[in-house]
């Protein structure tokens, strides 16, 4: 899984003559997909705790092997105020050698770095860095900033831990972490003293294992050490090779996750298949997928799990910010100004999440209105397939750490603060209707006004089923039939919209009509 074990040497990346194959002809390259970003060779675990986190760190460490190849940094929110003996008290519970971090520390694998109390932490490449002493700006987050650097540099490879603590702190940096392909592990709230933060962490829906502070550490042993995560390149690339082979076993897999999960993986690519599926086999600690195709009939729960990774419901407030900022000049404003008080806006976020699009459309077209002096009526269909995550975006309800996404100003005007969370007011939540819909078994809604929101894989639809679907989008602007579908800056299939390098895609009304459509939006209204 460490990008040092199979990092594509010049000798591999160039063309080689015939003695150079010769000689090296028993090695061979692993494929581009199978490639980790991770910019690090060994693991580096972050573990977040507050209140209660003494002991949790105490029995985390007694359980923790000291020849692992792991880095552990560990996040507390310790008060400015005093000084810490934390590098002391783990000093005595394992025999790694314990640190408190230095700004330019360099991480080594079995060592253990502890935050300095008043300071936060961030990861750059393998040098650690202290920002500025948070009673000079007030900062509350310790374990949201480092997760997210660390979900920056290692990608797929990022590993956090959440332990005992109060409020919803590394909830946000977690998230992080799950939208890059890591690895989210939660204290079973009920053997934690104070059970906030980890509890947090399960029910945003991003902890991959719950499990007792003693069982961790064996855990994220097996999972780095797993024969699929951790091979020199020739291995990497025969392990690759093995998998892609095994066709029927992986078919099985996709067929006990479409009986089960009702989700059918079938058009995603191998390697995208593998990677996910390779992450869940090192959880699980099988090693061949004939086995895991077992396993994944025998535990509850695991066919969901699988299907979950594969979807990633993982979003964020104003997500590629550049992108929302062509949507208001394109789209928005245009939108509102073209419109009287008395014309209503329908808007659709297709592959919704847990809600933070949606919402984010709601505060343009709030702004915009708001600009423009004018009350309108506005409604927004939300859809997804992952009923946990509809019921999350209805209740309203995100992590502190979204201050890192959504501006102060937004915060006072949207949300209403609460001690450790923020909850979208009634008004806003009001204009947006979250329900269940499959894209692929599914119609789409043919009488929204506005934007559509395209948050979802292009991968597990073919082309031709995606233009017919964007044909399909029927907006009835009232002097264009025009609407425009923002997607994602990367994604080859569709044309960047005017005046903006990322992708804000009009799409013409197409004049065809389906009756089941329009039975649904009204159904909706």
């Amino acid at each position: 899984m460490w990008p040092g074990q199979y990092k594509m040497t010049s000798e591999q990346a160039e063309p080689k003559t015939n003695s150079a194959l010769s000689e090296r002809r028993d090695e061979v390259a692993a494929p581009i997909d199978f490639a980790v970003r991770a910019k690090l060779s060994f693991p580096v675990v972050g573990i977040g705790a507050s209140a209660g986190g003494v002991d949790a760190l105490r029995s985390f460490f007694a359980a923790a092997p000291a020849m692992s190849g792991i880095a552990y940094v560990v996040i507390q929110h310790l008060s400015p105020d005093h000084g810490s003996l934390m590098a002391e008290i783990l000093g005595r519970c394992t025999s790694m050698q314990v640190h408190q971090i230095e700004d330019g520390m360099r991480l080594e694998p079995d060592h253990v770095y502890v935050i300095r109390p008043g300071y936060t932490v961030t990861l750059e490449g393998p040098i650690l860095r202290l920002g500025a002493p948070v009673e000079r700006r007030g900062h509350r987050r310790p374990v949201d900033d480092f997760f997210r650097s660390l979900a920056r540099e290692q990608k797929e490879g990022a590993i956090a831990v959440v332990l005992s603590g109060t409020g919803t702190n590394g909830t946000a940096g977690a998230q992080a972490i799950k939208a890059a392909g890591g690895l989210c592990i939660a204290q079973n709230p009920k053997s934690a003293d104070f059970p906030g933060m980890p509890q947090s962490l399960i029910y945003a829906g991003y902890a991959d294992q719950v499990l007792n502070v003693e069982d961790i550490p064996p855990l994220l042993l097996r999972y780095v050490q797993h024969p699929y995560l951790q091979l020199d390149p020739a291995g990497r690339a025969r392990a690759a090779q093995e998998l892609a082979q095994s066709q029927r076993e992986l078919q099985d897999i996709i067929a006990t996750v479409r009986a089960r999960a009702k989700h059918d993986f079938t058009p995603y690519r191998t390697p995208t298949l593998l990677r996910r599926i390779q992450r869940r086999m090192g959880l699980a600690g099988v090693t061949t997928l004939q086995d895991y195709g077992s396993y994944l009939k025998d535990k509850t729960g695991e066919a969901e799990a699988l299907a979950n990774d594969l979807m990633i419901n993982v979003t964020g407030f104003f997500r590629d910010s550049a992108v929302w900022e062509a949507l208001r000049e394109a789209v928005v404003r245009p939108m509102v100004e073209q419109r009287t008080s008395d014309d209503p806006i329908r808007a659709w976020v297709c592959a919704c999440a847990s809600g933070e699009e949606p919402y984010s459309l709601a505060m343009l077209i709030a702004e915009e209105t708001e600009r423009a002096r004018k009350e309108m009526d506005v409604k927004i269909f939300a859809t997804d397939t992952a009923d946990k995550s509809l019921a999350f975006a209805r209740a309203g309800v995100y992590p502190g750490g979204i201050e890192g996404d959504v501006s102060r100003e937004r915060l006072d005007k949207f949300f209403e603060k609460n001690e450790h969370t923020y909850r979208i007011k009634k008004a806003l939540r009001d204009q947006v209707v979250f329900a269940p819909q499959n894209l692929l078994s599914d119609p789409p809604f043919s009488r929204d006004r506005g934007s559509a929101e395209a948050n979802l894989s292009k991968r597990t639809l073919s082309r031709e089923f995606f233009e017919d679907f964007c044909g399909r989008l029927r907006f009835r602007e009232r002097r264009t039939p025009v609407g425009c579908v923002p997607v994602r800056s990367s994604g080859p299939r569709f044309r960047p919209g005017a005046g903006s390098n990322h992708a804000a895609t009009r799409v013409a009304g197409d004049p065809r009509s389906v009756r089941s459509h329009e039975r649904r939006a009204q159904s909706l209204e």
